[in-house]
């Protein structure tokens, strides 16, 4: 399995490595795993992914041309565009995933839901549960409409944040993952590829230096976080075909009604 994470400081910056943590757990299990990450382009801070969308000098693309075909790909979008541009968010998602898909079609692709900045964007939003609404429902509403996974790690770091109200989220500047919640982001993108219980890991490395209680909460966080996004996104594809049957059922009727109507013209 080899994946291709494209995003900025969320996913590889000096304080954590997400793609790094991701092939450590990896490794716990025994599952081959390779983060193609460590080209500069991939994974730039502030980067958006209408930078990767455009490529400008070809060098993604030079990339892939020297590496395996990816088997899956990982795309982590600028952390406040969701809110301050959610038409160019989802416009850069959608022609990132038309153009892999036409040029890896067996190629799964996961959105890495980023967590919300600790505190309002004021210029921009104003409350923080719509800022909110627009970083966690766009990823969601974008990955349904797409067909593609999603990671969902805005959620599950808002569930901490209920939970653990003492636990540090967030870096210094209020806006990048903590040390803590970019382990969690790793256990969530983990438990997406591979479909693997993280819950049933002990500690690892702890690289993090982390304590056995938050990895412990982080990993049953994560299993948690996965399974509810599941049992939502079910009710929503359920919810649709239910839809589609009424629709389905409704033109029956209106068909019928029409056949008898003129079948009484025919009779007079």
């Amino acid at each position: 399995m080899t994946t291709l994470f494209l995003g900025n400081s969320f996913t590889k910056s000096s304080k954590f490595d997400v793609p790094s943590l991701i092939d450590q757990l990896a490794a716990n299990v025994g599952i081959r795993h390779e983060s193609l990450a460590e080209l500069k382009i991939c994974i730039r801070g502030g980067m958006p992914l209408s930078c990767y969308l455009n490529d400008k000098g070809g060098k993604l693309a030079q990339y892939l041309e020297s590496k395996q075909p990816p088997t899956h790909i990982v795309l982590q979008e600028q952390s406040c565009k969701p809110w301050r541009s959610p038409t160019k968010f989802r416009e850069a998602v959608q022609g990132i995933v038309t153009k892999f898909r036409n040029d890896y079609p067996n190629v799964t692709i996961i959105l890495y839901q980023t967590q919300c900045w600790k505190d309002l964007d004021a210029k921009h939003c104003p409350n923080y549960p719509q800022q909110l609404d627009l970083l966690l429902g766009g990823y969601e509403r974008l990955a349904q409409e797409l067909d593609i996974e999603l990671a969902p790690v805005g959620t599950a770091v808002e569930t901490m944040r209920t939970e653990k109200l003492q636990w540090e989220t967030s870096a210094k500047d209020g806006k990048h993952p903590s040390h803590l919640t970019a382990y969690l982001a790793a256990c969530l993108l983990f438990g997406v590829l591979t479909g693997t219980k993280v819950a049933e890991f002990g500690p690892g490395y702890n690289t993090l230096k982390l304590t056995l209680e938050q990895i412990y909460y982080v990993h049953e966080l994560a299993d948690r976080t996965i399974m509810e996004h599941r049992n939502k996104k079910e009710k929503i594809g359920a919810g649709d075909s239910n839809d589609k049957l009424e629709e389905h059922k409704d033109k029956k009727r209106k068909k019928t009604q029409v056949l008898e109507k003129e079948s009484r013209k025919k009779q007079r």
